[in-house]
């Protein structure tokens, strides 16, 4: 546009465009649930049991669900 200013960088344009998610404050490493230490430690000794490992294959780019598919 002809003439037109840009804001950048103001505190104008700053406080407009202010992402509130990164005010947040969030754990990225929560401690486990009892329940789920519990699952992985029978998982590990079922798969020493049975001599092989159990490896989850993530979501695909189509959002197909997660498979356990043995090694």
């Amino acid at each position: 546009m002809y003439d037109h200013k840009w804001n950048f960088g103001t505190p104008y344009s700053k406080a407009k465009w202010h992402n509130p998610a990164k005010d947040t404050l969030y754990n990225f490493k929560p401690n486990l649930d009892e329940d789920i230490k519990t699952t992985a430690n029978s998982l590990k000794i079922a798969e020493n049991q049975l001599g092989h490992h159990w490896h989850l294959a993530n979501e695909d780019m189509f959002g197909n669900t997660n498979y356990l598919i043995a090694a």
